[in-house]
């Protein structure tokens, strides 16, 4: 392993996590992920893994090592959205299945194009014939009322919190 640059004064070095440390923290968050339709989490709480995974107190996630975990998430199936690379530490992440009815919705919102546009359009003229709306979203006047906000989910609370789906 070679030291990564001096952080801090110049007698501190990091140690950059390996490949090996990379893929291991992407094989946790899919078999945390499991069969859930997605899994949202702090991104803090991914690099607290990647710091026990690693043995690495110190270990970040910085642009490198963010390319490179989320290509590990491909490579086992899973995307991330919004992406490592733009976001921070206390920002919130949503885990998901690659090739997934959830995937193509987020592809078709988050890169917008004449196909997706078609298939954003079919899936909401879908939804409007099945769902009430106005009783299907907490909206704030809810929340006045005294109705609970939902909760975020932790990684070790991920297995039971998240929601179950087959697409």
């Amino acid at each position: 392993m070679l030291p990564a640059l001096p952080h801090g004064n110049l007698l501190e070095w990091r140690i950059m996590p390996t490949h090996t440390h990379i893929v291991r923290v992407a094989r946790e968050l899919r078999n945390e992920l499991s069969t859930s339709a997605f899994l949202t989490v702090q991104r803090s709480e991914i690099t607290g893994l990647l710091r026990q995974v690693s043995k690495e107190p110190t270990a970040r996630i910085g642009s490198a090592v963010a390319d490179d975990l989320t290509r590990a998430l491909l490579n086992e199936g899973v995307l991330v959205y919004p992406a490592l690379a733009r976001t921070s530490t206390g920002e919130m992440v949503r885990l998901y299945h690659a090739g997934t009815m959830l995937a193509q919705l987020i592809d078709a919102i988050v890169e917008p194009d004449q196909g997706g546009d078609r298939y954003l359009g079919a899936t909401i003229t879908k939804l409007k014939g099945k769902w009430q709306w106005g009783e299907e979203f907490i909206t704030s006047a809810d929340l006045d009322a005294g109705e609970q906000a939902p909760q975020t989910v932790s990684l070790a609370s991920a297995t039971s919190r998240a929601v179950t789906a087959n697409g």
